[in-house]
């Protein structure tokens, strides 16, 4: 198990509003549990980059009250309270903007692989900012 710092989806086109030139990300602080069982109130980092100027919408900043996170006392995840002023993201626009770009980036390259067919991605950010797809 990779210990996420950050976990993603991206959506190749927004799922929003169909605009195939915009790529849509929901990030969220922790492991992708989170994102991906829709199991807790509040929301994630919502941003969407445009493919062709290259410019990051942010939509919402995270809201969720608690991450899950790697445990290394037990096994599975630990519940974690998540303190948003200790966020990078939540008090650095240009990293969290820098980030969404990073994986507007990515999201296209994947989209070119498969023929220009849109993409769901899930991944994740390490503790050292690596960028890891799963």
């Amino acid at each position: 198990m990779i210990d996420s710092e950050y976990s993603f989806i991206i959506h190749s086109t927004n799922p929003m509003t169909d605009n195939q030139n915009q790529v849509y990300i929901e990030l969220a602080v922790g492991q992708g549990e989170t994102l991906a069982s829709a199991n807790q109130t509040g929301t994630p980092y919502r941003l969407i980059y445009d493919k062709t100027s290259k410019v990051v919408k942010v939509v919402s900043f995270s809201s969720y009250s608690n991450g899950l996170f790697a445990s290394s006392n037990q096994d599975g995840l630990a519940t974690r309270c998540i303190d948003y002023s200790k966020i990078l993201y939540s008090n650095d626009f240009e990293e969290l903007t820098g980030l969404a770009t990073e994986l507007g980036e990515i999201a296209c390259a994947i989209e070119a692989g498969y023929g220009g067919v849109p993409q769901d991605i899930e991944g994740c950010v390490d503790h050292n900012d690596n960028i890891y797809i799963v």
